[in-house]
């Protein structure tokens, strides 16, 4: 209900105000309202993959930001986050996991981003 409602807000947003309500929030708000009601409109997977983004990029892997992220997700959410993050980065998310992990770490979401439970 929520996703369907955000939806539409969005089309109401595009359609009766001519804007880019995620330009529109971006150019008027700061700090942590900015990525809050960005986040909000991009909608919770787009989140989810810049967190992982995020956790992975540079040097480093923040491995509890992507637990939290991946860790307890369903089979639907996890496709929607794959999604999310290759719209971003144009990357696999797979791919990138592979490259960032290794061990059992990195088999283990390996294994949750295939989504076959």
């Amino acid at each position: 209900m929520g996703k369907v409602r955000l939806s539409y807000n969005q089309n109401c947003a595009a359609q009766y105000l001519s804007i880019d309500l995620e330009e529109a929030m971006s150019k008027e708000l700061s700090g942590g309202l900015k990525t809050f009601a960005v986040s909000f409109v991009q909608g919770s997977a787009a989140c989810d993959a810049h967190k992982i983004r995020n956790a992975i990029k540079g040097l480093g892997t923040d491995e509890q930001a992507i637990a939290s992220v991946l860790n307890g997700r369903n089979n639907q959410d996890m496709e929607m986050i794959k999604a999310a993050y290759k719209e971003e980065t144009k990357n696999e998310l797979e791919k990138d996991i592979k490259g960032d992990l290794s061990g059992d770490i990195k088999h283990w979401y390996v294994a949750i981003l295939q989504a076959a439970r």
